[in-house]
């Protein structure tokens, strides 16, 4: 049994809707499992267009959508190893799983990230990549590792985002790792409990050896694991040239939100991660009325045309 997990919260359910889509269209067939902390705080918008897949055409695709109902205080982005603990408990049969962030949209054959699974927990590249082996912040971090009992493995150059992880379930002592370096150390610049979008509790920067719980948590366990890992480059989500097949539409402009003429005007314009979210949000799970998609996909060719000549440096 395949797993594919994401968590979400309020509008973030738009962008579970349209990964879901993108998983069927590039051949995911198995579990599609959505943490929220309750039903009821699902949009409404967004709940009846995923129970009307579930309970009218599931039967047409080998990919099914299934609740997990989250029961934390901390923030999601915090919560994403022992999310994974608790849907293999959950999921005996489940061989293999993958966590992807529901600002994420795939635009390539599914078995590429599944298969990957095999030679290791599965990463890539954060859109700050570059963090050299030699870091002060890797230094801190090694001592911070030893401090519980663990050391340093593997010597990695490459920063890993934390809006990707797949593994085994042989792995799945990958997940300790990562959880118990949250847990131990995550508080220590920032709340594990913050609420609403990141940018507005997270605080201070690279000087922070936890700048980013989840995600320097989840570089630490990668440097602490003693089995060989899955990397990929900062290409796989967008964030350099390369083959792209994640694009994810990281900061506060999700692509639900975005205002494409506006912003190109201004000098933003779209991102991969843009056009892939428009060209997945019609089916299976239909949760914008056909006008709008067409409306925003004018958009986004208009926006891209003023892209060329005009951009914010």
């Amino acid at each position: 049994m395949k797993i594919v997990v994401t968590l979400a919260e309020g509008s973030y359910f738009q962008g579970a809707c349209v990964l879901f889509n993108s998983l069927v269209a590039h051949g995911f067939e198995g579990i599609f499992v959505a943490g929220c902390r309750n039903l009821e705080d699902v949009p409404s918008g967004q709940r009846s267009a995923i129970e009307a897949f579930r309970q009218s055409t599931s039967q047409a695709h080998a990919a099914l959508w299934e609740w997990f109902i989250v029961e934390s205080s901390w923030h999601f982005t915090n919560f994403k190893p022992r999310f994974l603990q608790e849907v293999l408990e959950a999921y005996p049969q489940c061989s293999s799983i993958v966590y992807l962030d529901p600002d994420i949209v795939v635009c390539a054959p599914w078995h590429w990230i599944e298969d990957a699974t095999e030679y290791g927990p599965v990463v890539a590249g954060d859109v700050n990549w570059w963090l050299p082996a030699e870091h002060p912040t890797r230094h801190v971090w090694t001592r911070l590792l030893e401090q519980v009992g663990c050391r340093c493995e593997h010597s990695f150059d490459l920063y890993f985002n934390g809006g990707l992880l797949g593994l085994q379930r042989r792995d799945r002592a990958f997940l300790d790792l990562w959880h118990q370096f949250i847990e131990e150390f995550g508080a220590s610049s920032n709340p594990l409990d913050g609420k609403g979008d990141i940018g507005a509790w997270c605080h201070g920067g690279r000087w922070n050896a936890m700048h980013a719980p989840d995600q320097d948590a989840l570089n630490m366990a990668a440097m602490a694991w003693p089995q060989p890992l899955s990397t990929f480059g900062p290409d796989l989500m967008g964030f350099s040239g390369g083959w792209i097949g994640l694009p994810h539409a990281i900061g506060s402009a999700k692509p639900w939100r975005r205002r494409y003429l506006r912003e190109a005007l201004a000098g933003t314009p779209p991102r991969r991660a843009d056009r892939e979210y428009w060209i997945h949000a019609c089916s299976p799970i239909s949760l914008y009325p056909k006008y709008k998609i067409r409306f925003q996909m004018l958009a986004l060719k208009l926006a891209s045309l003023i892209g060329r000549f005009y951009v914010r440096l």
